[in-house]
């Protein structure tokens, strides 16, 4: 049934098997980094099943016996890479990108917030853009990725940091009484909801926050 597909398996893992021989100076772990991070994709796209062939590949472990029918049956020992499994499926599109961003820290796809911003926009959460046009006063709750919290010694306790989401920055000021309330979210997070009010700062608009939530 699926004998049709077993020639683009062999290439594909062949593939690999020849990337591996070239890159062996590499460890197990630094190859499924790479993997991770779409580096082989160019080999097989399915970084699941890559992942899955590196044990087998990795410093010519990929050596197996194999029978072959040649005058009667003969066992020879061979070098050969191992089939892709048959409908091993590839991560989803939202693991694909967490994984990569967490091999190198970026990704040239997009975001980490896009995933979220149906559900967010939901609830009535909105993107760090919409902060630049709201009016000063107004409550209002964004996401995003919590960049470089920090606490000048002569602002009298407030803590200041940027929530960056795909669409751009936010900067958010947490009073001291706020700090109280929110400080282990805002140092321990990636990512929070923070709910506020705007006020005009200089040429901008900051969120001067009131809660926050962790974004999961």
């Amino acid at each position: 049934m699926n004998a049709p597909n077993r020639p683009s398996q062999l290439r594909k893992s062949y593939g690999l098997l020849d990337a591996c021989r070239r890159l062996d100076f590499l460890s197990r772990e630094q190859l499924e980094w790479l993997a991770l991070a779409g580096a082989l994709d160019g080999l097989t796209p399915n970084r699941r099943q890559t992942l899955w062939c590196l044990p087998s590949l990795h410093s010519g472990h990929s050596r197996v016996q194999a029978e072959a029918a040649v005058s009667g049956q003969v066992t020879a020992d061979l070098e050969v890479a191992p089939l892709l499994p048959a409908g091993l499926s590839d991560f989803t599109a939202g693991e694909s990108f967490l994984r990569q961003w967490q091999a190198i820290g970026f990704s040239p796809d997009g975001h980490p917030m896009r995933f979220h911003r149906e559900r967010l926009e939901a609830s009535g959460v909105l993107p760090c853009v919409a902060l630049q046009t709201t009016c000063a006063g107004q409550q209002i709750a964004l996401a995003g990725l919590v960049v470089r919290p920090h606490r000048p010694p002569n602002a009298d306790g407030t803590v200041f940091f940027t929530l960056e989401d795909e669409t751009g920055l936010a900067h958010v000021t947490v009073s001291p009484e706020a700090y109280e309330r929110t400080g282990a979210d805002i140092y321990g997070q990636l990512a929070l909801i923070v709910r506020g009010k705007a006020e005009k700062r200089g040429a901008g608009v900051n969120l001067l926050i009131q809660e926050t939530w962790v974004l999961t």
